[in-house]
């Protein structure tokens, strides 16, 4: 459990990371390819047993914040800043 802890804190550091920057967020698609580009793989959603990336994300509400947008197609990403990261914001 304590691997799964760390794996999980690690990828809402890099979702983190890569969102800060972001000032509006980015759409579900964008960060998917922009976490393939930076880490080299997809978003783990099925190492925590969810069944897409959305419900991964929208699980961990501490780290990114996730709006349906009006389309109803898509789906924006913002980062939750936490203490290391306040200042950024």
């Amino acid at each position: 459990m304590e691997e799964e802890d760390k794996q999980l804190n690690e990828t809402k550091q890099l979702l983190r990371s890569l969102l800060l920057p972001e000032k509006k967020g980015l759409i579900l698609t964008a960060l998917e390819k922009e976490y393939m580009g930076h880490i080299g793989c997809a978003i783990p959603y099925k190492s925590f047993g969810f069944q897409n990336s959305v419900e991964f994300l929208e699980s961990i509400s501490d780290a990114v914040q996730v709006q349906r947008l009006s389309d109803g197609k898509n789906v924006l990403c913002t980062a939750v800043a936490d203490q290391s990261v306040r200042h950024i914001r």
